[in-house]
């Protein structure tokens, strides 16, 4: 979605998900998922990715050793499960036509801090019930109207900091920052 950023305009991609970064709390002692056949699409779609632009690197996936040991190949060139390919595309739509709706609920939540696209991600953890709230509150309110949040973008590389500077991009000063910064 594009949004305002100092004296330019960027476009901004939210991605909600939930955090798995110790293991996903629906995998049980045996490394068997306990909701398996009410999972939801991004876990249909797990270990391979949705986003086109990053590949497949097992090494980067948390994910039992054990899984990587046999069945189907995936390759990361290309998908070949017509069920898996259909699943991605149903996660890409389902972004794009959420997008609005997501970057309001950053706005709503304050979170308008941004890493470029190839350089990084800005990762936020946030509360159950903060996000719950926003929800309800972009439900009941937000639907109709718009907030206008000064985005900022984060990014540590100094050339490709002074060239966004140039463009008139609002840079985020980095200290005390409220989210994780992940550099690809």
């Amino acid at each position: 979605m594009e949004v305002t950023s100092g004296d330019a305009s960027i476009y901004v991609i939210a991605v909600f998900a939930g955090n798995a970064l110790n293991g996903c709390q629906n995998l049980g002692d045996n490394n068997l998922c306990g909701i398996y056949d009410e999972r939801p699409l991004v876990c249909r779609i797990y270990p391979a990715e949705i986003n086109p632009f990053i590949p497949l690197n097992p090494a980067s996936k948390i994910c039992p050793p054990e899984v990587w040991d046999e069945g189907e190949v995936l390759f990361t060139d290309r998908i070949i499960d017509p069920v898996l390919a259909n699943q991605i595309e149903c996660s890409r739509k389902a972004d794009r036509d959420d997008a609005r709706a997501k970057i309001a609920i950053c706005e709503i939540l304050g979170l308008n801090v941004a890493a470029w696209k190839g350089n990084a991600f800005t990762v936020y953890l946030l509360d159950r019930e903060q996000l719950f709230d926003a929800f309800v509150f972009y439900d009941a309110l937000m639907r109709a109207s718009q907030i206008r949040t000064d985005w900022k973008v984060r990014v540590d590389t100094p050339v490709l900091r002074q060239k966004l500077k140039q463009y008139g991009v609002a840079l985020d000063g980095q200290e005390g920052a409220d989210y994780i910064f992940h550099p690809l």
